[in-house]
């Protein structure tokens, strides 16, 4: 698990990453990619930003689960977002898969395609770049579903970014469905 960095250390990295061109002066997020990479699980972390003041920090995954590392459903391999950059006006609120309040893709990211199918998300080859349904979601289709935990990553992402405790996902979302689009920088923990 990724310890809790403050929010002085989360602004001062953020600022190294690639793509920076100054902090966001409305809500955007970080997520920091554990070097654990424990495969299906639920070790990374999320920071939620309004400008410089941070509102929440939760956990989640900016890995693939299990399932798509081994039996990617693309046939070029499973998306992983490219890391230590910033990945500006990437969502808007909407409805992943039709189905759950989410923050949606709305311009196109960096990321690369993992196809060897094992149990490690790794970043190499070909960076691609393009809209390719990588949102901002949560682990339930229940609306609003209050103190619902999960532990293992399943099938919830196949390159989403995806919180897993559905209290604190809902406030992410509340506090960014006011604005058109939401700026999302993601790191490799340092």
């Amino acid at each position: 698990m990724i310890p809790g960095y403050c929010d002085i250390e989360v602004l001062d990295r953020v600022m190294t990453a690639d793509k920076c061109g100054g902090i966001p002066t409305n809500c955007w997020i970080v997520g920091i990619r554990s070097k654990a990479d424990i495969c299906d699980a639920f070790d990374d972390r999320f920071y939620l930003f309004d400008h410089k003041t941070l509102l929440a920090t939760t956990t989640g995954t900016t890995n693939p689960g299990k399932n798509q590392l081994l039996n990617p459903t693309h046939r070029g391999g499973v998306a992983v977002l490219k890391s230590d950059m910033w990945h500006k006006n990437l969502w808007k609120p909407g409805l992943h898969r039709g189905r759950m309040e989410a923050l949606v893709q709305n311009a196109p990211c960096q990321y690369y395609r993992d196809d060897n199918k094992n149990s490690r998300c790794e970043e190499y080859g070909r960076i691609y770049t393009g809209v390719i349904g990588l949102n901002f979601h949560t682990v339930t289709y229940v609306p609003k579903r209050k103190g619902y935990v999960l532990n293992n990553i399943g099938n919830w992402s196949a390159g989403c970014q995806v919180l897993n405790v559905t209290d604190d996902y809902f406030y992410f979302l509340e506090e960014c469905e006011h604005q058109p689009t939401v700026t999302y920088c993601l790191l490799k923990e340092w």
